[in-house]
């Protein structure tokens, strides 16, 4: 992830006339954004129970999860508590801001692991701050939200080749 400190005049210039904010909001904006606590809480935004867009802030069973997460993670099933959610944000998070990031959601099929990247990644995607889109930009293939900097979100069957990836979430587990 960039630093406000190591920005170009250049590239400061450019996000200053196209996001409308003055040089120190700019780079105010960017220092928040180097932070994941921060990013996870302020720019990603989820549908509510009743399905109106709302901005993510986890709830204590997420938070605890947050706290405690390590690099391989059991959640015993449990409907309803919001872990498919965070846990999709997270991996959007990582492609977004951590170099040569892949990650991929994993279900029973094809058209659950599409159900949850459309309904988690894709919902969070196309509500992004205006300076995340400035910075990184559009992705390039938009079904696999593959990005500029050839981070990967994939969307694929329970046969996906998951040694080739740095983050997975494997739904349903039996």
């Amino acid at each position: 992830m960039i630093a406000a400190a190591d920005i170009s005049p250049e590239l400061l210039h450019a996000l200053t006339a196209q996001l409308g904010m003055p040089p120190d909001g700019v780079k105010h904006a960017i220092d928040r954004l180097a932070d994941p606590y921060w990013r996870l809480r302020n720019i990603y935004w989820v549908a509510n129970k009743e399905g109106h867009p709302e901005l993510f802030q986890p709830w204590p069973e997420q938070e605890k999860f947050l706290d405690e997460i390590w690099f391989r993670n059991v959640i015993p099933k449990a409907r309803q508590r919001g872990f498919s959610t965070v846990v999709q944000l997270l991996m959007l998070d990582a492609c977004l801001f951590t170099p040569n990031t892949n990650a991929a959601v994993i279900a029973q099929d094809e058209a659950s692991a599409l159900k949850i990247f459309d309904t988690k990644i894709k919902f969070a995607w196309l509500r992004r701050p205006p300076i995340v889109h400035a910075m990184l930009g559009p992705p390039v293939r938009d079904a696999e939200l593959l990005f500029l900097r050839h981070e990967l979100l994939d969307v694929r069957e329970l046969l996906f080749a998951v040694d080739l990836l740095g983050e997975a979430q494997i739904v349903e587990e039996a």
